[in-house]
């Protein structure tokens, strides 16, 4: 049966494969399988054994690659990324000039070069970053000239228009200077294309799959992402890294719950490669849910991990854990353990940066709301923001947060007038301060006008914009400036 798929696949979804040395052979879906499985080095084996066989696959040289920058993705020392970009070049001295004619030679080569670019922007390297990814984007765009219905063009065609769509203002400048330009909107119709013609393809279904779950997290819409995965047949559930990415955006759109029990029928056991990705997600569930062994993942992370990157966040989530357990001690020494360490090229370590920052020590029962909120539990949150004594003397921080800690509370339970009020005040009250707070809810008054009046939700996610600090939360200002595109159009 999967070699009658294989053939299929050749002559309808890849073609002019017949004549090139590009082959997706039985091989190269099992490897695809196993990689998506995390079954790393059984992929990598299978891989060996079609280059012993077929020395001039290049298709095997470019998958082999991608099993190299799977496995840098969930845990890269300086040792493997030094090793990663030597293999590159030597893949590429390979591949390089060989079988220009197959509309897979500028495709793989367009994504290996990405790979590259990824790998540098996240070591710190932003300069040879950009000029990796420039290169990568060259490529894509010539082939997409050359063979205009290649399947492969539109898994990358979709991927860089989101991206790009959803760089930072500055970089989006520098971006059109030099021609290279995004539409998001684009980017996922494409995206969905190609998942509608490899759908019946074992493993290259679950590949694209997993490309359409993150281009909706890189463009902030993590519901989408996890609506589009429970939609899809439970065989893609097989894959490992399929479920992983199940449970992270359940956790990113407040359905914190299932991507606990998810994550609970996680095979780790299974996995080829140290996954340290699970002990980062589940110990910021368990914190969700104010459970005390959050610690225990969160610290494991720590202990494991061999990168700058993610070291702010999770060490701020300890001082979190420690803040909502009433220890402040600890708080204070993971804060300051927070800002020194690591790096914030990620979103999520900026956002540390902005709780590291703050002028005061966020209140216990607040902070536990919020995280409940955040998770989806609003029965238990609000009962707790009940809790909360409010008077006249009460912090200014603490009383914004509460303001707009009780509009989220009235807009769950659909009061959306009275949720507007809350979060006016949080508006007249905080615009002048230098947190969060106003931008926040002048965004979620936006979505609120979004389903009856458009001028006013564009005027309100103008004001999130006209309100926002570059030191804020990063969401704030990209959610509100892709919805005026949005409205605009």
């Amino acid at each position: 049966m999967l070699r009658r798929l294989i053939a299929i696949l050749t002559i309808l979804i890849f073609p002019h494969i017949s004549q090139a040395e590009y082959v997706v052979n039985e091989n190269c879906i099992k490897a695809w399988q196993a990689l998506l499985d995390l079954k790393i080095t059984t992929a990598k084996k299978i891989l060996d054994k079609e280059l012993k066989e077929n020395p001039k696959n290049y298709y095997a040289y470019y998958l082999d690659q991608t099993c190299d920058a799977y496995t840098l993705a969930i845990n890269a020392s300086e040792k493997d990324c030094d090793a990663f970009s030597k293999n590159f070049g030597r893949r590429r001295y390979i591949m390089d000039g060989k079988d220009t004619d197959s509309p897979y030679y500028l495709a793989c080569e367009s994504e290996m070069y990405l790979q590259m670019a990824i790998l540098n922007i996240f070591n710190g390297d932003r300069l040879n970053g950009a000029q990796e990814a420039f290169k990568a984007y060259k490529a894509l765009y010539r082939n997409v000239e050359l063979f205009p219905d290649f399947a492969l063009n539109k898994k990358l065609n979709g991927f860089f228009n989101v991206a790009i769509a959803n760089l930072p203002p500055f970089a989006q400048s520098v971006a059109v200077n030099f021609g290279v330009k995004g539409n998001a909107k684009d980017g996922m119709r494409f995206l969905n294309e190609y998942f509608a013609e490899v759908k019946e393809y074992v493993g290259i279904n679950a590949e694209a799959a997993l490309f359409i779950t993150l281009a909706y997290k890189l463009n902030k819409e993590p519901l989408k992402a996890y609506q589009f995965i429970q939609r899809q047949d439970s065989t893609l559930f097989d894959y490992r890294l399929i479920n992983y990415f199940r449970s992270n955006t359940a956790y990113r759109s407040g359905n914190n719950e299932d991507a606990y029990n998810i994550l609970m029928k996680f095979d780790l056991q299974g996995s080829e490669v140290p996954f340290i990705s699970y002990d980062y997600l589940m110990g910021k569930i368990l914190l969700r849910r104010l459970d005390k062994n959050a610690v225990d993942y969160l610290e494991r992370f720590l202990d494991q991990t061999s990168r700058d990157n993610y070291l702010k966040e999770i060490n701020f989530k300890l001082a979190t854990f420690y803040l909502v357990n009433d220890n402040k001690l600890k708080f204070e020494s993971f804060k300051e353990v927070s800002g020194e360490s690591g790096d914030d090229l990620t979103e999520r370590d900026r956002e540390a940066m902005y709780d590291y920052e703050l002028d005061y020590i966020p209140d216990n029962v607040l902070t536990k709301t919020r995280l409940l909120f955040d998770g989806g539990y609003f029965g238990r949150g609000g009962e707790l923001l009940n809790s909360f004594d409010l008077d006249n003397d009460t912090f200014y921080p603490y009383k914004l947060e509460f303001l707009l800690l009780t509009g989220r509370y009235t807009e769950h339970t659909a009061n959306f007038k009275k949720a507007i009020r809350n979060y006016k005040e949080v508006i007249e009250y905080g615009r002048d301060e230098y947190y969060y707070f106003a931008s926040e809810a002048a965004l979620r008054i936006g979505f609120i006008y979004l389903k009856t009046d458009r001028q006013k939700a564009k005027d309100y996610f103008e004001m999130a914009r006209d309100l926002y600090e570059s030191d804020y939360y990063q969401y704030i200002d990209d959610i509100a400036r892709r919805e005026l595109l949005l409205l605009e159009k």
